[in-house]
This record gives C-alpha cells, structure tokens and sequence, in this order.
C-alpha cells in the first residue's frame, strides 16, 4: 500500500510538472515573439530616454552649485549635505552630474522614540531652507504608526498580522520622510513640489504610494513594547535629474541587441517546454488514426463476411 501511495504522488507530480510545461512554454514563446516585436525601435526609445535625461542633467548642472550651498535643518536640526556619486545608472552618451541632497539617518531626535499607539496624534514635520540665497521650506504632517485591515481567505494569508474571523490586520511605522521642494522665480523662496503626483521623491512603497513623502515599514504582530526611532529624513530638489528617471521607471529601455536576444533565449526555452505538449498531442493524433483507421476496417470486414 505504501508503494501504491508513493507511485499516486508520483505520478501527480509528474502531472503537475507536465501541466506546468503546458503553460509556461507557449507563454514563454509568446513573450519571446513580442521582445522581437519590439526590437526594431528598442534603441530608439533608449536613446530617446537618455536624451530626455541629458535635457534634466543641463538643468541641474547649472541649478546644483546654488542648491549645495543652501542649508537645510528639519525641526531645527541641521541636515547635512549628502553627495554620493551619480546615483542614475551609467550608460552610453549620458552626461556626468553631481547628486547633491541633504539628509539624515542617524539618531536626530527630531521625533522622540516612541512605542506603538495607533492613536498617537499627527507629527508636524519642518523642512526648512535658511541663508543668504535660501529661503522657506516645506512642512509635512505624518502619523507614526498606521494599520491597514482586509479581508483574507485564511490565516496563512495573515503571516505577519493580527488574524480575527477571516480579518487581518498589519501594522506599519514611519521609517523615512523625503520631501522634494523646488524654488519660486519670483519670491526666490523654496517650496514643497508636487510634481509627478506627490511630494516624495519616488522611493515609496505600495502602503502610502510611490509618490508619498512618507515610507512606512511593516511590523510583525503582537507589536510589544519596543521602542521605534525616526531618524532618516531626506530633503531633494525636484529638478534632481535622478528623481525624473525614476518618473520614467527607474531603468533604461533595452537595445534593440538585448531584445533580439532575450526574445531568442524566450523562444528556445519556450520551445523545449512546448516539446512535451507537442509530443503528447502528436501522439493523440496517431493513436486516434490508428484507432479510426482499425475501426473502419473491422466494419469493412463485418460487411464483406
């Protein structure tokens, strides 16, 4: 019996991974043929995106030097200037430019650490410019701690929520706060920028969207009394070239060389899953033939006796 078993597993195994093969391969094959599709124009596209950046890159060559000068401080405390190397991937033709930004991740004190209370009222959170050239600010209001209820089929769909009665709940905290701000030409002020959808500065998540200032982390449930530090805030210019190419992606369209090679690699791969498939229906065919052939023949001979 335990033999018997083991074959019956098996054999839903091999079912399981034939059923798969069924799948996959034409699927496969299919996005194969559509990377050929648009291999044509793939250059084209890219070229046009690295254009469109270099356009960005031209701006803020001239915008940067007075935008690394300015000062910053986010509740009063003063947020130092941050300039890593280009942060958009390198290309061919692409200019080179200075990412410049100010932030903070370490222990600021801008919020207390506080353990989590759901009911903890809003946090007023001050971007300010100060200087001889910079001036304003951006001012954002955020709650600390959020949870998030929906309606789930089980209790292995809840892993790291608080499961109730086909209900889970997942409980998140403020991790970081990036605001991007842009200067008015006619006050020579700085101001929030909401440009792209949001005043963040495309790094969120899907919790409070891509767009938001605000990035929650989830936690795991029962929550405890630890206790949540808030100590990384980023302030960004909006004519930052790297916050445009995340508005566009955050990746370079392929060439049209990679695509003709993704969609070859796609189709062969696809192929080889599809041979089964083609196997089993040729074999189909063959059989039904055979079958229908003897058939017939059987009926011929009844006639004739």
């Amino acid at each position: 019996m335990f033999l018997v078993d083991n074959l019956v597993e098996d054999l839903r195994k091999a079912f399981a991974c034939f059923c798969c093969l069924l799948c996959f391969g034409p699927l496969l094959f299919i996005i194969g043929i559509w990377q050929f599709a648009g291999a044509p124009g793939a250059t084209r596209e890219r070229n046009a995106m690295i254009a469109s950046v270099n356009q960005r890159i031209d701006v803020w060559n001239n915008v940067e030097p007075q935008w690394a000068a300015s000062t910053w401080s986010v509740n009063t405390y003063h947020l130092p200037l941050v300039t890593p190397t280009g942060e958009i991937p390198t290309v061919e033709n692409l200019q080179s430019y200075t990412a410049a930004y100010f932030a903070t991740s370490m222990a600021s004190n801008v919020i207390p650490p506080q353990r989590f209370n759901e009911s903890a009222l809003p946090v007023v959170i001050s971007f300010q410019a100060s200087g001889s050239n910079s001036t304003g600010g951006a001012v954002m209001t955020a709650k600390l701690f959020q949870s998030q209820t929906s309606s789930v089929s089980g209790y292995g769909q809840c892993p790291n929520g608080n499961y109730v009665s086909g209900k889970c709940t997942n409980y998140y905290v403020l991790d970081e706060v990036c605001v991007k701000v842009q200067k008015s030409q006619s006050s020579n002020a700085y101001s929030g920028s909401d440009s792209y959808g949001g005043y963040g500065c495309g790094n969120g998540n899907s919790f409070a969207g891509e767009w938001s200032p605000f990035i929650y982390r989830q936690v795991d449930y029962p929550v405890g009394t630890q206790l949540f530090y808030f100590d990384s805030f980023t302030v960004k210019n909006a004519q930052d070239p790297y916050i445009y190419y995340l508005s566009e992606g955050g990746s370079w369209p392929l060439t049209t060389g990679q695509r003709l090679m993704i969609g070859t690699v796609l189709m062969v791969v696809g192929g080889l899953f599809m041979v089964p498939c083609i196997l089993f229906v040729v074999i189909g065919i063959v059989c039904f033939r055979r079958k229908r052939h003897h058939h017939h023949h059987e009926e011929n001979r009844l006639i004739y006796s």
